[in-house]
């Protein structure tokens, strides 16, 4: 279980079985909002996928990681360095 600081700073998304966004919480919105204005609610994210935000080779790598996640059953917990999105 999160403590209140987790939830403040956590980037949580949820994406569907074919790995399109289907929920994110504030957070993500915000580190999209500066290369992608369009995007400000969670309606605006819904239904796009990686490839939309980051270059092949990420959106590649999320992919894979997803695959994992869909595979195993379990949650992919991890800690990453900022990654560029396309339009950086």
């Amino acid at each position: 279980m999160t403590n209140l600081w987790q939830q403040e700073h956590l980037i949580i998304i949820d994406k569907d079985t074919t790995r399109v966004f289907i929920n994110a919480n504030d957070r993500f919105l915000a580190t999209l909002q500066p290369t992608f204005p369009e995007i400000q609610t969670v309606a605006d994210l819904v239904g796009k996928d990686d490839f939309y935000f980051y270059p092949t080779n990420l959106a590649e790598k999320y992919r894979a990681d997803d695959q994992r996640v869909i595979q195993s059953g379990q949650p992919f917990e991890t800690i990453e360095v900022n990654q560029p999105l396309a339009g950086c």
